[in-house]
C-alpha cells in the first residue's frame, strides 16, 4: 500500500525534482512544510502546506508522477492537508483543475467574495500563470468543511 507521512530534510531534492516533473511552480518549495506519498519507499506525491500571515493557510505544490497519476492518490495529499490546516485553507490552481479540488471539498471563490488576501494571492498567481504557457486560467479556492 501506500505511506503517508511528513517530509523530511532528506527528501529535499526529490521534492523539487517532482514538481520539476510535472511542471508546476517551484516557487516557495520548502521540505518542512510537506506531507509525502510513498510506494515501497519510492516518493510517488506531495503536497506543502503553507502558511500565510497569521490568519490563512495555501495547499500548494500538489505533485504526483506521471506513472501514478489518476489514481486518487491526490485526494489522499490533499485529505493530509485539511487534517493538518488551522487556519482558512485555500489554493490557486489552473481553473480546469475545478472538479478535482470540489470533490475534495473546497469551493471556487471570486471578485467581491474575496479578501484583501486572498484578491492580492490572486494577482500575484495570475502574473505568474501569464508566463507558463501551458496554463489556461488561475481561480482561488477555499475549503469548505
Amino acid at each position: 500500500m501506500y505511506e503517508l507521512r511528513r517530509a523530511t530534510k532528506k527528501d529535499s531534492r526529490q521534492l523539487r525534482k517532482i514538481i520539476k516533473q510535472v511542471g508546476i511552480n517551484r516557487f516557495g518549495v520548502h521540505w518542512k512544510r510537506f506531507f509525502v506519498l510513498e510506494k515501497e519507499g519510492e516518493i510517488i506525491g506531495c503536497v506543502q502546506l503553507k502558511t500565510h500571515l497569521a490568519s490563512y493557510q495555501e495547499l500548494t505544490s500538489l505533485a504526483i508522477l506521471p506513472a501514478w497519476q489518476k489514481k486518487g492518490l491526490s485526494s489522499i495529499l490533499m485529505e493530509a492537508c485539511i487534517e493538518a490546516s488551522t487556519k482558512e485553507l485555500f489554493l490557486v490552481c489552473d481553473v480546469e483543475l475545478e472538479p478535482l479540488y470540489t470533490r475534495n471539498g473546497f469551493q471556487r471563490h471570486q471578485g467581491k467574495q474575496l479578501s484583501l488576501f486572498h484578491r492580492i494571492h490572486l494577482r500575484i498567481s495570475r502574473t505568474f500563470w501569464s508566463t507558463m504557457a501551458n496554463s489556461t486560467y488561475p481561480i482561488l479556492m477555499i475549503h469548505i468543511g
